[in-house]
Order: structure tokens, then C-alpha cells, then sequence
């Protein structure tokens, strides 16, 4: 696994290039739990970046993970949004995969499409620790069984 700064197209493809074909073609997928936002200015513009833990995955496999991503609008906003109003300590998880499309309208020749895989959903660190022990207390109260019972 490659660990890197940070996660957007070219840090996981490298450079890309316009499409040949009419077809979306497939970068990578990303799946990851937003925690926060990120944001700064360039020369290019503003840019928002979501914090937290994410992992990304090429077509060839190969994988990258970081604590910061930049995903594609319309996902962006949308996960912008609801990293707001977040409590502290919980995150929102998610899964998108990442196209390119020829668009010749557009000086590179493509735009990116982003595809939901998995729908945002809010998830607290300690959901998985809660569902343990409410398993725990279910054997707690549940009756015992007396072997004596058992023999007799």
C-alpha cells in the first residue's frame, strides 16, 4: 500500500488523458470516513478537501491511502455538508468510483463522473464497541440453564 500526502486523481493515476473512446473509463475507487474539511487557495482557484481516513484503489489494484481526499462534485458538496454537522468524534463513511468522460468542449478533452457505490452514512467510533456490549448484556440477562435440570 502506497501512503501518501494526499488523494485526487493524478497522486493515484498520474497524469491523465483524454479518452479515446465515448465510454467512461474508470480511475479508481475510493472508500473512506470524512471527519472534517480542509480547505486553501491556489493560483487555480479555492479547493476543499475532506480529512479522515481513506483508501483508494486503482484498476490495477495498486493502493493508496491517506488522510486527506479530494473528491469530484457533485459528491464533494454533498459530503461537505453533512462533515458539518457532524458530533464530535464521528465521521461519514462512504464509497464513490471516479470516471473520465470525453468531453470536447473542455480544454483537457474529458470531466470526471463520480458514481456512488456505497450512500454516506454517519458512523460513530464507538458503534462497533456499543454492539458488543449490547451482545454482552443479552447473555448477561438471558437465564441460565441448570445442569442439575440437565441430568435429572
Amino acid at each position: 500500500m502506497n501512503l501518501l500526502k494526499k488523494l485526487n486523481a493524478k497522486t493515484i493515476c498520474g497524469p491523465i488523458k483524454a479518452p479515446e473512446g465515448d465510454e467512461p473509463v474508470s480511475l479508481y475507487k475510493l472508500v473512506g470516513a470524512a471527519n472534517g474539511i480542509k480547505t486553501g487557495s491556489t493560483n487555480l482557484g479555492d479547493w476543499i478537501g475532506l480529512t479522515g481516513n481513506f483508501l483508494a484503489i486503482r484498476g490495477d489494484g495498486e493502493r493508496f491511502a491517506s488522510g486527506i481526499a479530494f473528491v469530484h462534485e457533485p459528491i464533494l458538496s454533498m459530503l461537505a455538508s453533512q462533515v458539518d454537522k457532524l458530533e464530535i468524534g464521528e465521521s461519514i463513511e462512504f464509497a464513490i468510483e471516479t470516471f473520465i468522460v470525453k468531453d470536447e468542449s473542455v480544454l483537457v478533452g474529458y470531466q470526471y463522473q463520480v458514481a456512488v457505490i456505497e450512500d454516506p452514512d454517519v458512523a460513530s467510533p464507538f458503534a462497533e464497541l456499543e454492539a458488543k456490549f449490547a451482545k454482552l448484556e443479552k447473555l448477561a440477562l438471558a437465564p441460565a440453564t441448570k445442569k442439575a435440570d440437565k441430568a435429572a
